[in-house]
């Protein structure tokens, strides 16, 4: 099959009838074959009426098994078939097209499973829809990241003074007035477990001469780094509920230290307050090695928690800073981090009339969810505010639907979005979309998204429908 980041090209339902037309006879052998998995239960006989080898059989029975794992799809096959010009796809993609063999090819696989097994194809097939669930938990992982960025955008978006209060005390910082840092200090420290608590203490005592601390660390032949410690105690500190409630808590110092290393660089302008505090040379050893150790691990930190690129830290100024954050990167080449696109609904939506329509997308999925359990209506919405012009920019499916989940949690709005995605790109790009999307679906659909710009469209000029 095609790798799996290869482009796959959508069913041509023109393309399948024409080499049908042409391979009458050859689909007719092929679809007996077919019927003759799914109720003979002699495969060595089907091997000799269709004068088709062992292994061809086999090969047949583990594609189909893959299609009923959902492991991959007749736009998969398609897209190998007109590649290779290969007529059993051809055929076999008719069978399923035309003809709905899925229902006759999963027959097949439960009376064959024997078969199967003796030639290792379940193990092999099972593997392969384990790592297919392995990549799906993975995907969610990352949803669940951006929904939680989403939140902290949230608590930006709800507190700009509080939020402005903190960037004012991080300006004074600049000039040595260290509130920010003691605030943020006593806020983790509010926030941890009192072994975490402990655990901190121990760690900065290793740097500071005449404490047993320091005295443990000269002898220790433990090769852990600062920021790996510093993970570790973070890690094992906040990973239990009643930690988890304090930070879901409203701390405005706390959400507006994470928003700012999030979303407003706020880890390199945390390195260059901590250079011109820490570093300066009137101070003593053990305070710029430490010093030091903060800086790389807020390096390190940035490319595991806020997805910075390497790029974000050129402004570091010169001198023993940019050294440290040179050799810092210089341990972290191949991981170029990522910034993630987080986007909160109020920031998609034109804001002349961004209330209005959030009141109305807040009543039409009401409506929707008293008679529907599927997020179709989400589909049609973005669809509409497309129609109608609403959106500040081009938004992918995905950053909008999140962005509901975000808004609307009182909806409880599943995390998956493959099939409302599908039927947004049918409704937008009607060359391009899914093919379980039926004709049907679409003719619906369109109906609805009427129906919703109709509703748009009077909010923002009530005298006149356009």
């Amino acid at each position: 099959m095609e790798e799996g980041n290869a482009e796959i090209t959508p069913v041509d339902k023109e393309v399948l009838s024409t080499w049908l037309a042409n391979n009458h006879e050859e689909y007719a052998e092929f679809k007996e074959l077919c019927h003759a998995l799914a109720t003979e239960t002699d495969i060595t006989k089907i091997s000799k009426t269709f004068d088709v080898d062992m292994e061809s059989l086999i090969n047949l029975l583990t594609v189909f098994m893959c299609l009923q794992e959902e492991n991959m799809t007749i736009n998969e096959l398609y897209t190998e078939a007109i590649a290779e010009n290969d007529g059993f796809l051809y055929a076999l993609c008719c069978y399923l097209y035309f003809d709905n063999g899925q229902e006759q090819a999963f027959k097949s696989i439960e009376i064959r499973k024997d078969v199967l097994r003796r030639f290792g194809m379940l193990e092999m097939v099972e593997s392969i829809v384990e790592q297919k669930e392995v990549e799906e938990k993975e995907e969610l992982s990352t949803i669940e990241k951006d929904l939680n960025l989403l939140t902290l955008r949230r608590w930006h978006y709800d507190h700009p003074q509080k939020y402005a209060e903190f960037i004012d005390s991080v300006d004074r910082a600049g000039d040595g007035d260290m509130t920010f840092a003691t605030k943020g200090f006593n806020s983790l420290m509010d926030i941890l477990s009192l072994g975490g608590v402990k655990d901190m203490m121990a760690l900065i005592s290793c740097f500071v001469p005449g404490t047993d601390g320091y005295t443990k660390s000269m002898v220790s032949s433990e090769n852990l780094s600062f920021h790996d410690k510093l993970g570790s105690i973070l890690d094992s500190s906040l990973n239990n509920e009643a930690t988890r409630q304090k930070i879901l808590s409203n701390n405005p110092h706390f959400n507006s230290t994470l928003y700012w290393l999030a979303f407003d660089n706020g880890f390199s302008n945390a390195v260059e307050i901590i250079s011109k505090n820490l570093l300066s040379d009137g101070n003593l050893g053990f305070i710029k090695t430490l010093g030091i150790e903060a800086i790389q691990s807020l390096v390190y930190a940035s490319f595991e928690k806020a997805g910075y690129t390497k790029g974000q830290w050129k402004n570091i100024e010169k001198g023993p800073t940019k050294k440290i954050v040179a050799s810092a990167l210089m341990d972290l080449k191949g991981r170029r981090g990522r910034r993630d696109t987080c986007l909160l609904l109020e920031e998609m939506i034109c804001p002349e009339y961004r209330d209005q329509i959030i009141m109305e997308m807040d009543k039409i999925i009401a409506e929707d969810k008293q008679f529907n359990d599927t997020d179709s209506i989400f589909a049609y919405i973005f669809a509409a505010l497309d129609k109608c012009q609403l959106l500040n920019d081009k938004y992918s499916y995905r950053s909008y639907h999140n962005a509901l989940r975000e808004k609307f949690p009182q909806y409880v709005i599943k995390m998956g979005f493959d099939h409302a995605e599908a039927l947004y790109h049918a409704l937008t790009n009607r060359k391009d979309y899914n093919i379980s999307i039926t004709g049907k679906q679409i003719k619906q659909a369109e109906k609805h998204v009427r129906d919703i710009v109709v509703r748009f469209r009077m909010l923002m000029s009530p005298d006149i429908i356009q």
